[in-house]
């Protein structure tokens, strides 16, 4: 008698996978990072426009407000336009009107006789750092207020600095006579003979302050220039 055979269990079938190849995940990775990172970019370069904008912005209302103090200024009014100064510098620091307000107001406050409100306002606005031409003048005007004070070893310092400060050699030729000639009263005879001999040796000779640098030092030296 023949064994019976138990027919084979049929093999169930095997579903699709859903699984992403690797070579596909990795791209739709790299996809997902490149708009992220493209987002970032534009963001920044937005932002980047805004604060652009705003800072012309900013400088174009410093710049009005400067008119009217400077409409003060010529209208007499040294009060009003004190007041002025000071409301551009407080509310638009960082522009350039506001470096100049600050200038200006210390020119102001001597006019007014109040020199040492004046040096004051000048030390705290140069502690914060400004550079180029508001660094000049407003240490060129420190100088004089200080010479005028008969201090003019502090006003040589500060002469000086408007000189290493200013942009142009006019100015730095200017400012280094100064510089000279509140050593000299001083008595700081060799410190004034080698400013007077940075302006021969450093300076243009076409400037104004070189012919004078020429006639300090022949004083100083007895023409041993």
């Amino acid at each position: 008698m023949a064994t019976s055979v138990e027919p084979t269990a049929a093999a169930k079938p095997i579903a699709p996978s859903t699984t992403v190849p690797a070579s596909g995940a990795a791209t739709a990775s790299r996809d997902r990072v490149l708009a992220i990172g493209g987002g970032i970019v534009l963001l920044a370069l937005v932002g980047g426009g805004l604060l652009l904008w705003g800072g012309r912005r900013k400088e174009e209302f410093a710049a009005r407000a400067m008119d009217k103090a400077l409409a003060a200024v010529d209208a007499g009014n040294l009060p009003v336009a004190a007041q002025e100064f000071q409301r551009v510098f407080d509310n638009y620091k960082g522009t350039m009107a506001a470096n100049r307000a600050a200038v200006m107001l210390a020119r102001v406050r001597l006019e007014n006789g109040q020199t040492e409100i004046a040096i004051q306002g000048l030390r705290d606005f140069l502690k914060s750092g400004p550079s180029g031409d508001a660094a000049a003048s407003a240490n060129a005007l420190l100088g004089a207020a200080l010479e005028n004070q008969g201090k003019p070893a502090e006003a040589a310092d500060a002469y000086l600095k408007a000189a290493d400060a200013s942009p142009l050699g006019v100015q730095q030729g200017e400012y280094l006579l100064d510089a000279g000639r509140a050593q000299v009263a001083a008595g700081q005879k060799d410190a004034a003979i080698a400013t007077y001999r940075r302006i021969t040796t450093t300076l243009d000779p076409k400037i104004p302050a070189h012919a004078e640098a020429l006639v300090r030092l022949a004083e100083l030296t007895g023409g041993a220039n």
